[in-house]
């Protein structure tokens, strides 16, 4: 869409889901030839609250962002608070994302574009690597992936010409 000044909003937990989505912004800005704004990554300790807070903090940069990508649809909700509560428009003015796809990303004004991961997928595998260790069978310690769905709704758009 255009973005090259993204924000991004992690979590704070040393979580393995946490460390791979950031790796997967930086390594999608890197493909894309987009240098990362250190200054533009924070962590919303998984608080929309907080995501609100670093908004605020985003917006009172010298360059704005064009977009805040967020590690969790709650904190993106904190976004899309205080960008309202600015009068900034989304997606005409800045987009957002969040990820998970939870019940409340299509309830949201604009409706959130967001990341789905197949939850029953990730809880059944992980209910039968349960079961054979139960049973004194062997399990993998490898990570193991899972597709994931892009799901665009209107909260993002093309970047505005300066």
């Amino acid at each position: 869409m255009g973005h090259r000044r993204i924000a991004y909003i992690t979590g704070s937990a040393p979580l393995f889901e946490l460390t791979q989505r950031e790796q997967g912004f930086r390594d999608a800005m890197a493909a894309a030839g987009v240098p990362v704004d250190e200054r533009l990554i924070a962590d919303g300790h998984f608080r929309p609250r907080i995501a609100r807070q670093l908004t605020a903090a985003f917006l009172s940069e010298d360059s704005l962002p064009t977009a805040i990508l967020c590690a969790t649809d709650e904190m993106a909700l904190g976004v899309l608070a205080e960008l309202n509560a600015r009068g900034i428009r989304v997606p005409d003015d800045m987009s957002v994302t969040g990820y998970d796809n939870t019940r409340y990303a299509e309830l949201t004004h604009p409706p959130l574009t967001t990341i789905a991961q197949p939850a029953h997928e990730i809880g059944t595998r992980a209910m039968q690597a349960l079961l054979r260790q139960i049973a004194g069978k062997p399990v993998s310690r490898a990570s193991e992936y899972v597709d994931y769905q892009l799901i665009l709704r209107r909260s993002v758009g093309r970047v505005r010409e300066a």
